[in-house]
């Protein structure tokens, strides 16, 4: 749609991306930079007006443009989908999205994109550019398809390999009333994550991938606590419309103390959007575990179903999530004894993030838990005596971490970690601090 209102702060370009009416550049010294090739001092110029409280569309549009200049894609993009849905700015960002997927590999979104240029009769100026694109990807080999930018192949294989270290003041999570009388609860340990993935066909919003994982997490005095989770599984992603649709299986084993304890096999399945006001996000997840004789009172079912939102103002990321949990396990029955591991969860998740430079990030996210659990417990609690209830129990976490990456490929984060539970049977509360730096490489 051809846009008559002057203004509109919009960013003129037509090679790497359609701009809408601007008003004088002298009136915006965000404009006179852009036009000038100083993309990053019109990005800050941008950032600052928002910051100011300028909530216009096409000052969302100017950052998007001078993201996409200084190759920021994934934040480009995010910028370019709040507006996707706006009458006045669809078929150009729709183009614009074109052009990212073209710059990022992504070959048959490119395409898809273009298409809807060419359909369009609002703007015919957009139609020719997206019909020259068109003509430029479908005749080119796929593996060389130009690029708006230069731009390496799309990888199809990426990995993460992480090694942590720190502290638990509780490492064993006793009870509150038990540390007391425990002058060895806490201890240091190290962790290693790997990950591996690699995209089978199409690319990560549309086409198959498939990974492999593994943990391992080791303690320097409690060595019956070493845990290590292997596992393996596939996705598949598919954009509907508006909408982002993914599922995949999931396969992981658990061990303790090289032990094994259970066998976890999950089917997920969920749906996203972009809208003005940030992501929607619906995820369902099933799982059963087969468990090992020693820890036979968690053989059983899970289901989780989960509702999250994110959305990035400016240097700031926010998510919130809410998750529902049902679990049918088998419990521990010994003796006279009970005890359910059947709990129904409740949690809530909130978290922000400040991207406060290029390299530098701060986090902080809060989680409450509650849990109610099938059956009536009977056992003896840290007092003594024999208590016959209905669980209840209560979580509350606490994480805070700052992280520097030095560049694509390596990134150093230091975490403190909290974790206070709260029950109606003393011998399942307790709380416990970590603290723990970490590096990762990614590649």
């Amino acid at each position: 749609m051809m846009i008559q209102s002057k203004r509109l702060l919009a960013v003129a370009i037509l090679s790497a991306a359609i701009a809408a009416q601007a008003q004088d550049s002298s009136s915006n010294p965000g404009i006179s930079a852009f036009n000038e090739g100083h993309y990053q001092e019109a990005l800050m110029v941008f950032q600052q007006q928002e910051r100011e409280g300028v909530a216009t569309e096409a000052l969302q549009y100017n950052i998007a443009v001078s993201l996409f200049r200084l190759q920021r894609y994934d934040e480009a993009k995010a910028r370019f989908l709040n507006l996707v849905d706006k009458p006045q700015w669809q078929v150009l960002v729709q183009y614009n999205l074109g052009l990212l997927a073209q710059a990022q590999g992504e070959r048959e979104e490119a395409l898809r994109y273009f298409s809807v240029g060419v359909q369009q009769q609002e703007n015919e100026r957009v139609a020719q550019l997206a019909q020259g694109k068109l003509t430029e990807l479908e005749t080119a080999p796929v593996a060389g398809a130009p690029q708006v930018t230069p731009q390496a192949p799309q990888k199809r294989f990426s990995s993460v390999i992480s090694l942590s270290g720190g502290d638990d003041s509780n490492a064993t999570s006793l009870a509150s009333d038990l540390l007391e009388t425990s002058n060895n609860a806490s201890d240091s340990f190290h962790e290693i994550l790997l990950y591996a993935q690699y995209q089978l066909g199409g690319n990560a919003r549309d086409g198959f991938n498939v990974y492999g994982l593994g943990f391992d997490r080791a303690f320097n005095e409690f060595s019956r606590l070493d845990s290590r989770v292997l596992g393996a599984g596939f996705g598949f992603a598919k954009p509907l419309g508006n909408y982002q649709f993914e599922t995949g299986l999931r396969l992981t084993r658990t061990s303790l103390d090289s032990e094994d304890v259970a066998d976890q096999a999950q089917v997920s399945l969920g749906i996203s959007r972009q809208w003005s006001f940030g992501t929607l996000n619906l995820d369902l997840r099933m799982s059963r575990f087969d468990a090992a004789a020693p820890y036979a009172q968690i053989d059983g079912d899970q289901q989780q179903l989960e509702l999250g939102w994110s959305k990035r103002i400016g240097d700031f990321t926010f998510k919130s999530r809410y998750r529902y949990e049902e679990n049918d396990r088998q419990n521990l029955q010994r003796g006279g004894a009970f005890a359910s591991d059947s709990p129904t969860r409740h949690a809530l998740r909130a978290e922000m993030r400040w991207q406060a430079s290029a390299k530098l990030s701060t986090g902080l996210a809060a989680e409450y838990i509650d849990s109610q659990y099938d059956g009536v417990n009977r056992l003896r609690d840290v007092n003594g005596s024999v208590s016959q209830a209905q669980r209840e129990g209560e979580q509350h976490r606490l994480n805070a971490d700052i992280a520097y990456r030095f560049n694509a490929n390596w990134l150093l984060r230091a975490q403190y970690q909290l974790t206070d539970q709260r029950d109606n049977f003393d011998i399942y509360q307790y709380d416990k601090h970590r603290v723990l730096g970490s590096i990762e490489f990614q590649y």
